[in-house]
């Protein structure tokens, strides 16, 4: 259900958006934990989709991401956004 949820928020909220708090997460056998973001199971192509397309310079923050996994997930969003037409 997630898409639906992403596609309500950019519906009811996006021209008013001015940047994007972006987290991940997993739901496994302990339940649901946050993850790096690009290494779980929230649809980011969607989310990074309706950037390009609507507002290509909206920051994009990465709160709580260690130093050490900024220039990885950098790079992976990099990539994943290069995917999209």
């Amino acid at each position: 259900e997630q898409d639906a949820v992403i596609d309500e928020a950019f519906e009811l909220y996006g021209d008013r958006m001015c940047a994007i708090h972006l987290k991940d997460f997993i739901n496994d056998e302990n339940g649901f934990r946050r993850v790096l973001p690009t290494e779980g199971m929230l649809n980011i192509k969607k989310i990074l989709t309706w950037v390009k397309h609507n507002k290509p310079d909206m920051p994009i923050v990465l709160e709580e991401t260690k130093e050490a996994d900024v220039k990885n997930v950098i790079d992976n969003l990099n990539k994943l956004y290069r995917t999209i037409e």
